[in-house]
């Protein structure tokens, strides 16, 4: 199985970021019919090649969502 990272730069607070993330692509109950479930895992999460990604963790499902919505170009 191969896994893709992604990179995006993002604007989040006024701070320029740098999000590696893996897109996620899944059956969701699967046996009921439901389809699939898009998601986004946070790999890291950089300010000036700093890692920031524990300080991140308060705003993670936040974040989630703004990749994941660019990363489908929902924005």
């Amino acid at each position: 199985m191969t896994i893709n990272k992604h990179i995006q730069d993002l604007e989040y607070y006024d701070t320029n970021i740098v999000v590696e993330y893996t897109f996620i692509e899944s059956e969701l109950d699967y046996f009921s019919g439901t389809g699939q479930k898009e998601d986004v895992e946070i790999n890291g999460v950089y300010v000036d090649n700093v890692d920031i990604t524990r300080l991140m963790e308060v705003h993670s499902s936040e974040l989630e969502k703004i990749v994941l919505d660019n990363h489908l170009g929902n924005l």
